[in-house]
């Protein structure tokens, strides 16, 4: 879901940090009242880049980056590193967010329990035990309801294992650490919206993600779930709308623009417009994948099954064999 660009590994951030490894590192607050270890610029940048991530936002990135930048004892910035990197699904980031994790420097003993319980969860993840690191993901959010990255972290772990339970109770068993005078309490009510979805919890989960659409218009998570109680329920004018009202929100400088696309897509298709559906993809697709990304672009449209694309235009300046 998460695609980050390059610079997350040890030589960037390194590069970054050569000037500051001497750093003292001072036991500060993050931005929900939580215990950090790290400086006040490095928690500066983390919470940066926590508020990205809850957005889906690109930015994410270089905010991880710049956290163990300005202290390389970080070990939240180090960690939220290798979740980017693992939430990007992809194998080979895999070894980058080893590398992160590899490039602390700071002591154990110097960390809180929470902070050593992110690391012992980004390893098991790293490790291949994605279910694993669900579990102690789960269990910092038991001892730590307030804090976001667990939260957030946990219940993309939930989507990618289809875990409806979990996606739904990670969320909703926290909620009681949150007021409404918290900023991210709407992020977390849209995160609960899709648990609500995932368990066939319609209406209710219609009415959490229109209170966190609400509170942030950019929340594409939100959006997402909303879209899903559309789709679930056959209301495809419904959900065709909903998405149109909402494009601006959902459709640029986020990490969920093309699956959101895709949902876009199947509503044209359960209509029966299918050229309808085939120019979002298209469209999507090309504005998204730089060009030696293109080989990924095949399986969606299969996937799709529009076979007419593959003799498109698309298909030809992808190199796309109209007979494969």
């Amino acid at each position: 879901m998460i695609s980050p660009a390059l610079g997350l590994g040890p030589a960037a951030i390194s590069a970054r940090a050569r000037d500051t490894r001497n750093a003292r590192s001072v036991v500060v607050q993050d931005a929900q009242g939580l215990p950090f270890t790290g400086s006040v610029e490095a928690a500066a940048a983390y919470d940066r880049a926590v508020g990205h991530l809850i957005r889906f936002q690109v930015e994410m990135v270089d905010a991880a980056r710049d956290s163990v930048a300005a202290d390389p004892g970080c070990a939240m910035g180090a960690v939220l590193c290798a979740y980017i990197w693992l939430m990007s699904t992809e194998e080979r980031a895999v070894a980058d967010a080893a590398a992160a994790l590899s490039g602390l420097r700071v002591e154990p003993s110097d960390l809180t329990p929470r902070e050593r319980g992110h690391l012992a969860a980004a390893r098991r993840w790293v490790d291949g035990d994605l279910a694993g690191a669900g579990d102690a993901l789960g269990e910092l959010s038991v001892e730590y309801p307030r804090d976001l990255l667990a939260l957030a972290t946990g219940h993309q772990v939930d989507f990618f294992t289809g875990n409806a339970i979990d996606l739904r109770d990670r969320i909703g068993r926290a909620l009681w650490a949150w007021g409404p005078e918290d900023p991210a309490l709407g992020f977390l009510q849209g995160m609960y919206a899709f648990g609500l979805e995932e368990c066939n919890l319609y209406g209710l989960s219609a009415e959490m993600a229109e209170r966190a659409v609400a509170a942030h218009p950019e929340d594409v998570w939100a959006i997402h779930a909303r879209v899903h109680t559309y789709e679930m329920q056959g209301q495809v004018p419904q959900g065709l709308g909903y998405l149109g009202a909402h494009e601006a929100e959902w459709a640029a400088g986020n990490f969920l623009k093309v699956h959101n696309s895709w949902h876009a897509a199947l509503f044209l298709l359960e209509g029966d417009d299918v050229a309808g559906a085939r120019d979002d993809l298209e469209s999507a697709i090309a504005s998204w994948l730089p060009p030696e990304k293109a080989f990924l672009a095949p399986p969606v449209i299969s996937a799709a099954h529009l076979s007419e694309i593959r003799a498109g235009p698309l298909a030809q300046n992808m190199k796309i064999d109209p007979a494969a």
